[in-house]
């Protein structure tokens, strides 16, 4: 039940950092100057805005996944729980 509340939690906090980093995305490709050529591309202004917005959805997605299993553990124990009622009886 913990893990589960926290999971929540987290993936509750993690749409805002993406739309805040997708902002930072935009913004630092707005800021680009054309004339600067292509070796400019890849600094570090423009690169790491990307990385963390790419972290971040990875993390999302193992975020779900592990909220994922940690339902799955909890319907497992519902119903072994639901099952030993059942056999007492």
């Amino acid at each position: 039940m913990v893990a589960w509340l926290v999971l929540i939690l987290i993936q509750g906090t993690l749409p805002v950092a993406i739309v805040f980093m997708t902002r930072n995305v935009v913004d630092s490709l707005a800021g680009f100057n054309r004339h600067n050529g292509v070796s400019n591309i890849l600094t570090f202004k423009i690169a790491l805005p990307f990385v963390v917005l790419g972290l971040l959805l990875i993390f999302e997605k193992i975020l779900q996944s592990a909220g994922k299993w940690v339902r799955t553990i909890q319907s497992e124990r519902i119903q072994d729980y639901m099952t030993g009622l059942i056999h007492d009886q």
